[in-house]
């Protein structure tokens, strides 16, 4: 078996993001920039997106607008984007608080652990600009969070149950998801058509949320 690209140039530092539209892994490189890995039809292909090599890690892709969030080493929240036939980069926060916890939602929401208390927080789209806005829930966010459905971001918690975030009237609040589960440690993730929710517990073993 012919070795992996990744293997060849042993550039991969981390943070897997996938493209499910247009088929690319977007990763953080060693050089401090994102690559996206693709096949062009015989082989699979490696090409850097290129420009200010800040990339500090979280990636997340949007895979209906294709762009690439992520934290860079400023703390802030940054976009790579395609304009103009080309890969592009932008700032897109003002506070210099973005933790772990990237997750983008198709519809114009990134969620986020804030590196001051891990609370959750939104970068969005106000049809002007782009803002950023605690969603003063309480739930303290691990390293991993999943996008279930539009609008709606799980997190694990500190006492290692599953919290769901969401709008009630024009307030966010947060729930334990059923009964929460208990040492749940991350690897969140969800099969959407059958309404499951899976997560790995402390002790290695897989928790599953059913409907």
């Amino acid at each position: 078996m012919a070795a992996e690209p990744g293997e060849q140039n042993g550039q991969l530092a981390g943070d897997l993001a996938v493209d499910t539209a247009w088929n690319l892994v977007h990763y953080r490189s060693t050089d401090g920039t994102a690559w996206a890995l693709y096949w062009n039809g015989s082989q699979w292909t490696q090409a850097t997106l290129g420009s200010s090599a800040n990339v500090a890690g979280h990636l997340s892709v949007d895979s209906v607008w294709h762009n690439v969030y992520y934290r860079g080493t400023d703390g802030q929240m940054w976009v790579y984007y395609v304009g103009g036939g080309h890969w592009l980069q932008t700032q897109l926060s003002a506070t210099a608080n973005i933790g772990s916890a990237v997750t983008a939602d198709t519809g114009g929401l990134i969620y986020y652990a804030s590196s001051a208390d891990n609370s959750a927080w939104a970068e969005y789209w106000t049809g002007r600009a782009w803002s950023q806005t605690s969603l003063g829930v309480t739930p303290i966010l691990t390293n991993s969070t999943f996008l279930y459905s539009h609008a709606v971001p799980i997190a694990i918690d500190s006492a290692g149950r599953c919290q769901v975030i969401y709008v009630s009237g024009n307030v966010w609040t947060s729930a334990i998801l059923e009964t929460g589960g208990s040492n749940l440690a991350g690897g969140l993730s969800a099969i959407p058509s059958a309404g499951l929710i899976f997560a790995i517990r402390t002790d290695s073993s897989l928790a599953v949320f059913v409907p």
